[in-house]
């Protein structure tokens, strides 16, 4: 429970944070950095799956439902505790 509780978290973070990699690549390698990070991405939710499908097996899916509802419950409140989170303002400048 506890891995299923933190792979979530870092896949669900990876399309932020991969804006930020390909917008400080310089441009005539940004299809290697999309690439890297799609792979990057990849094994987090080949995990995920797997945790999730065994405690579906194992405690029926209502209670992945739940976990899941309660690890994105906690991640949302760490982030809206974060003065960083809460003030960055990524994307391209005006």
């Amino acid at each position: 429970m506890a891995a299923g509780s933190v792979v979530p978290s870092a896949a669900g973070s990876a399309p932020r944070t991969s804006r930020r990699r390909c917008s400080v690549a310089p441009e005539d390698r940004l299809s290697r950095a999309r690439a890297l990070s799609f792979v990057l991405q990849r094994p987090a939710l080949l995990l995920t799956h797997h945790v999730l499908g065994a405690g579906a097996d194992l405690a029926g899916p209502a209670a992945d439902v739940l976990g899941c509802a309660v690890t994105t419950t906690a991640v949302a409140l760490l982030c809206l505790d974060s003065r960083p989170l809460r003030t960055d303002r990524a994307g391209p400048a005006p």
